[in-house]
């Protein structure tokens, strides 16, 4: 059911945890507890995503004071999420993924991010063409340090990666392959 219309399939939703908001001249909004989505497939024109399993577990707030805010402090995990780009014939797969951000975003005008977040992502996959060849591989990815001091600046002080394989196209195709692969950067004090 592609066509030009949204269509969404959930298996469950559990949602555990207290939920606290008021309404006024500065709304606000919070949930602080556990948000698991299961089976999720979604699809709309040019994009379609599915997962086993979606979970957040933290706290977000929300407030519409001045600029709006929306704070978050937990951890974001999926396990077999899925992106595929079907007029590009590109399929993306992420065995797991995890985001751990303590940030806080401005909204507006000029929208900002302030605070710290950590990634780390397993079984990264993208597919491609007639044949559906695998243009790249990674087995592991953490990108740690990553630092927003506010406004529009984000900055990273480790990544690595494990077991990279890149196949390139073009005059002269290659396949790239790095076992490892380690970026560190000291922030000036």
């Amino acid at each position: 059911q592609q066509g030009s219309a949204l269509h969404a399939t959930q298996k469950s939703i559990q949602i555990e945890g207290k939920t606290e908001t008021t309404i006024g001249k500065n709304t606000q909004a919070g949930f602080d507890g556990l948000v698991t989505l299961a089976g999720l497939d979604l699809r709309m024109p040019g994009l379609t995503t599915a997962d086993k399993e979606l979970r957040w577990k933290g706290k977000i707030r929300y407030a519409d004071a001045g600029p709006g805010t929306v704070d978050l402090d937990g951890a974001l995990h999926g396990r077999e999420l899925s992106l595929t780009l079907p007029d590009e014939g590109i399929q993306m797969s992420q065995g797991v993924l995890t985001l751990e951000p303590r940030v806080s975003l401005t909204l507006g005008e000029k929208p900002g991010l302030k605070g710290k977040a950590r990634i780390l992502a397993e079984k990264t996959g993208v597919t491609g063409g007639e044949g559906k060849e695998t243009l790249a591989a990674l087995e592991k990815l953490t990108v740690s340090g990553i630092e927003a001091p506010g406004g529009s600046t984000i900055a990273v002080k480790q990544v690595t990666a494990q077991s990279l394989e890149a196949n390139l196209d073009g005059e002269t195709p290659m396949t790239l392959r790095l076992p490892t692969f380690f970026y560190w950067y000291a922030f000036p004090t």
